[in-house]
């Protein structure tokens, strides 16, 4: 869900603090892109939003029983695309340096941290991009990168929820574009936009 109709949802149902709602919207539009993401059983929302100088990782409960909480609150590092894992414990996210408007995204990493913004660990170092991570049923990671051999060219891997265990899932030929690898929901099975 677009964090922008996700915050329409709060703003119906959170009156008493309507307050911090308008200031996180402020913050969202000013940013451009963010991104939201569902939690299964308890229906918490992760979302990331422009915080001033960088973005952040924030949850909050739709029902409205209490102000959204920030997990991440890096001035000099953003942290964006939060996805949480099938149980529900963890949450997997991409991170890059940003100084302001010195955004630095060609850094882009793989990081991963428990549901109260806890044990933050990073999982992929490389100097590539890796990206858009996701989970799978089975509780490894998904996500998009950039080939060490061919930069212009981008796959989808796979790895252990604590970071070894990496696989190429694609390898294809150079000028390649695989990105945004969404995970079937109960099954073994990855949708992949065709290579371009």
């Amino acid at each position: 869900m677009h964090v922008r109709a996700t915050f329409v949802l709060i703003m119906k149902h959170w009156r008493l603090y309507s307050a911090t709602v308008v200031v996180l919207v402020g913050c969202i539009v000013g940013a451009g892109a963010a991104t939201a993401n569902f939690r299964g059983s308890n229906g918490l929302i992760a979302f990331d939003s422009w915080t001033g100088t960088s973005q952040d990782i924030g949850v909050f409960d739709p029902a409205g029983t209490a102000p959204p909480t920030f997990l991440t609150a890096t001035p000099d590092f953003s942290e964006h695309a939060p996805r949480w894992s099938p149980d529900g414990r963890k949450i997997v996210y991409m991170g890059h340096p940003q100084y302001g408007t010195n955004d630095q995204r060609s850094l882009h990493d793989i990081f991963v941290m428990d549901a109260d913004g806890q044990h933050k660990t990073r999982l992929t170092s490389t100097p590539y991009r890796e990206e858009v991570p996701a989970w799978t049923a089975d509780g490894r990671i998904v996500f998009c990168g950039q080939s060490p051999s061919d930069p212009q060219n981008w796959d989808i891997y796979l790895m252990n929820a604590d970071g070894p265990g990496l696989t190429n899932l694609t390898n294809t030929d150079a000028n390649t574009f695989e990105c945004w690898p969404p995970p079937a929901p109960h099954g073994n099975k990855l949708a992949s936009p065709p290579a371009t």
